[in-house]
């Protein structure tokens, strides 16, 4: 997971620069979750209400049915120490962020799904800190055709079939998501912090084998895959200085590493990448469940300085590699495509999932029952339909051995503004970024059924134009492919790969002889029994 620290000093960096640090510091995470004062504005009303809730949560979770503006406000104290920095860190808010420490606003942020942050080192203090979070997830305004024209990328959770309210009338905004979803901290570190951890696996695998040639892997055969890997640090230093990276690789949930090294880097002031490469070895690899153990590994990264540790990462990786490739079959006149993991093709058995319109509810054991209700329906892969899940499902399925494709929450029809075309581009960065290190994902999707995708949109709205959203959608799949994390990229979920047989059209039983493209993405039937 990455954080985006906004750095608020209180001196230039050139000053810092000159400075040494003298190892008076801590490095803790303190938890801001708990009760939180919320006040509800009423615009229409202009008047305001208050209560306590619960953080993290949605506020219609607490009962409170409200779209717009909410203001979030806790104390907190702490232990300060001169030396050390204070970041303070949210998981999830949705959907408008503006966050304010003891009166000065620190940060703004766009974007339901992502974690933000900023330091407030400069303003912190003992006793009595204020935080408040002006947060702002409006409906959609009631125009004509107002949901093929959105401005909010919040995918499924706020519009779609199975929304309160549903998709195709005025109420299907119903019990809006708005709120602090995820995890409130505040973290300390010393004088360099590590704002993100991302590793990029590479196999060297034997050539691919055909369907014929294995239905299922032999791990004996693969046991000798050697594997390697990128690892990329995004740190934040208040001085130029000598720092010493340490890397320890551990086998699931063992305590003890499997193997060690050092790296020393003589940073400078401000914030910076620092690249690594993880040695050439035999590792276990990540496999389906349906093939084999998902072997899972824990990487962590510790920055030291004169030997007193500065800030320490964690991230959990596996050993793997996904591949499509598609191509057109002359002799029987259409498009085939084969999905490999690990260099086999692999055949894949999935469904749709939206685990909830309000994703605070949600606990990792939810996500493993429904994981497990999956596994034991025969499913090996699933697809988090038209929005970014909880962080505690990819690690279920990292863990279950459950591949993953990710959609960004782009759902049918959004507005052409350039403006928010840089918003979802943006986000997508965020996404990435965020999810990079789960071995489960497998695919990025761009956007569910866009407007020039599909012309059934003319039967529902008037206002439909066959070129809507071309660019938003190219815009987007660019992003994705700038990731560069050997995952297989598309640019969208396209309506030929839905085929609702039996539901929208025809019967269930054309599943029998209907033609299909090499990718289904979703499909659906339903029979009335008389």
């Amino acid at each position: 997971m990455r954080i985006a620290f906004a750095t608020m000093a209180l001196f230039s960096l050139s000053s810092c620069a000159i400075q040494q640090s003298t190892n008076d510091w801590q490095t803790t995470t303190q938890s801001l979750n708990g009760l939180w004062r919320l006040e509800i504005i009423d615009d229409q009303q202009r008047q305001s209400t208050s209560q306590n809730v619960n953080v993290p949560n949605n506020w219609y979770l607490e009962g409170i049915d409200h779209a717009g503006v909410a203001i979030y406000q806790r104390k907190f104290d702490t232990n300060i120490s001169e030396q050390s920095r204070y970041w303070l860190v949210f998981d999830a808010v949705d959907y408008e962020a503006k966050v304010s420490v003891n009166g000065e606003q620190v940060t703004a942020h766009t974007g339901y799904f992502s974690p933000f942050g900023a330091e407030i080192s400069h303003l912190i203090r003992d006793r009595n800190n204020n935080v408040e979070v002006w947060v702002n997830s409006p409906n959609e305004a009631i125009t004509p055709d107002w949901s093929l024209y959105k401005t909010q990328i919040k995918g499924v959770l706020n519009h779609h079939d199975t929304r309160p309210g549903g998709a195709w009338s005025d109420s299907g905004q119903d019990k809006n998501s708005g709120g602090i979803w995820g995890d409130v901290a505040l973290k300390v570190t010393g004088p360099t912090a590590i704002a993100s951890l991302t590793v990029v696996p590479t196999l060297d695998l034997p050539s691919r084998r055909s369907r014929i040639q294995t239905s299922k892997p032999s791990l004996k055969a693969l046991a000798t895959t050697t594997t390697q890997a990128s690892v990329s640090l995004t740190v934040n230093n208040l001085y130029s200085q000598p720092v010493s990276f340490s890397y320890r690789l551990f086998e699931g949930n063992s305590i003890t590493p499997v193997e060690s090294y050092e790296q020393s880097v003589n940073v400078k002031a401000g914030e910076q990448t620092i690249n690594w490469k993880l040695p050439k070895k035999v590792r276990d690899l990540w496999w389906p469940w349906d093939w084999g153990k998902p072997s899972l590994y824990r990487l962590e990264v510790t920055a030291s300085i004169n030997g007193k540790v500065t800030d320490k990462q964690a991230a959990t990786i596996g050993f793997r590699q996904v591949d499509f490739e598609e191509a057109f079959d002359g002799k029987e006149n259409k498009q085939k495509g084969q999905f490999y993991v690990n260099g086999l093709p692999y055949f894949v058995r999935g469904t749709n999932y939206i685990g909830s319109q309000w994703l605070g509810e949600l606990t990792a054991n939810d996500y493993q029952r429904d994981i497990t209700l999956m596994k034991s329906a025969n499913i090996n892969s699933v697809r988090v339909h038209a929005h970014v899940a909880g962080k505690a499902f990819y690690d279920k399925a990292d863990q279950a051995g459950v591949l993953v494709w990710q959609d960004f929450p782009l759902q049918w029809g959004y507005s052409d503004a350039p403006e928010f075309r840089q918003e979802a581009v943006k986000q997508v960065v965020e996404m990435t970024t965020m999810l990079a290190n789960h071995p489960s994902i497998a695919f990025w999707s761009g956007h569910n059924e866009p407007p020039w995708d599909a012309d059934w949109m003319k039967y529902k709205y008037p206002s439909y134009q066959p070129t809507q959203n071309q660019l938003l959608t190219e815009a987007v799949y660019q992003q994705l492919l700038q990731a560069k994390d050997k995952r297989v990229v598309r640019k969208a979920s396209y309506t030929k790969e839905h085929p609702w047989l039996g539901w929208y059209s025809g019967k269930y039983q054309d599943y029998s002889t209907a033609t299909f493209s090499p990718i289904i993405s979703e499909f659906g039937a339903q029979r009335c029994r008389v």
